[in-house]
């Protein structure tokens, strides 16, 4: 699979059956094919995307993501279903984050600039 990034983002596992694949302005999803597990098929979420690269992205849960994009330090939290995704919240930062974090026991996520 090309990929025409000039930083690297790692694949990410959403359940037993899909990746998640960083694009550059959208997500794609991996998919593995019902019928024969060697076969995987990509799908670039249309909805899931940004205005400017993502630069980070993480799943909280399989109905749950996280995108950042630190051209325009805008960070997004993701519903995801059977129906395709939907941007539930978006966050814009006056300086760029330099960390992301999530505890899944309190339910709370951290984000980091320089000024901290």
């Amino acid at each position: 699979m090309p990929a025409e990034r000039g930083f690297d983002l790692e694949p990410q596992w959403l359940n037993e059956a899909t990746i998640l694949i960083p694009g550059s302005k959208s997500l794609g999803f991996l998919s593995q094919d019902e019928d024969n597990e060697k076969v995987w098929e990509i799908c670039h979420e249309e909805q899931v995307q940004h205005d400017h690269e993502i630069t980070s992205v993480f799943s909280l849960s399989n109905e749950v993501l996280i995108s950042y994009s630190q051209e325009d330090s805008t960070l997004k939290v993701w519903s995801m279903n059977e129906e395709g995704a939907k941007c539930q919240y978006e966050f814009k930062y006056d300086n760029t984050l330099i960390a992301i974090q999530y505890d899944n026991q309190t339910k709370t996520l951290a984000c980091m600039d320089n000024e901290c």
